[in-house]
């Protein structure tokens, strides 16, 4: 197959998870015995609120893109 030499040409190979699992180990699963975290206090604040457009129009989300 021959390609036309005046066209760019571009092979990209992307790995599917270059990066290492971070589950613990089986002895650490339940390293806090119950413990109870508390509710952070900004848990359900409006993070848009005083940002520019383009935080309030990004698409980099799972609720946005199709």
């Amino acid at each position: 197959m021959k390609r036309d030499l005046k066209r760019p040409f571009l092979l990209m190979m992307q790995h599917k998870a270059p990066h290492r699992e971070w589950s613990p180990a089986f002895r650490r699963l339940d390293h806090d015995r119950g413990r109870k975290y508390p509710e952070p206090v900004n848990l359900f604040d409006d993070c848009a609120q005083g940002r520019g457009v383009a935080w309030r129009d990004k698409d980099m989300t799972l609720e946005k893109t199709p």
